[in-house]
């Protein structure tokens, strides 16, 4: 019988003899790590939710940042960044290329929100959503009854996101 323990994919890929596919794999999420971890020495911890290192390609390591504010952060210690990194990982690694990537807030908001209930996020920093007055739902409703029927529905719907509906229907019957 064979022995069917789980081993760990490190002693697997250090016991293969030549460069696999999957050992570059290994190497690239090694590199990855360690330059996220270092980047995380380096960076606030208020913004670790708020970016993500992405990839390296020809030298290039990409960053996304959740939005143009994070974006200019990272920009303004990216020297600061690239300097590090060569000397404590990849001496051979050109520039820092960072990008927006708005899927990163709705990440990151969440993470800010178990850590901190109480945190400001996106989400509550948006207006209220906003309603119709009476007037302006009369005003609505009584310029739909001459426009033709399609115009005429998209302008009923929209006058019934008034503050009283129950008074503009009775009101317009």
């Amino acid at each position: 019988m064979r022995d069917h323990q789980p081993q760990l994919i490190q002693s697997f890929l250090e016991k293969a003899q030549k460069q696999s596919t999957l050992q570059c794999i290994y190497q690239r999420t090694t590199i990855l790590n360690g330059i996220r971890l270092l980047i995380r020495q380096v960076i606030p911890e208020s913004l670790y939710p708020w970016y993500n290192v992405a990839n390296i390609h020809q030298g290039i390591l990409i960053l996304h940042a959740a939005n143009a504010n994070y974006l200019m952060y990272l920009h303004y210690e990216q020297t600061h960044l690239l300097n590090i990194i060569r000397e404590q990982i990849l001496p051979s690694l050109i520039s820092i290329h960072i990008k927006i990537d708005p899927t990163i807030t709705m990440r990151a908001e969440k993470i800010v929100q178990d850590n901190n209930p109480s945190a400001c996020t996106l989400k509550t920093l948006k207006t209220p959503f906003r309603q119709l007055g009476e007037k302006s739902a009369n005003i609505l409703l009584h310029i739909a009854k001459d426009c033709p029927e399609k115009l005429k529905n998209t302008l009923e719907r929209l006058a019934l996101f008034s503050v009283n509906r129950d008074t503009l229907l009775s009101d317009n019957q």
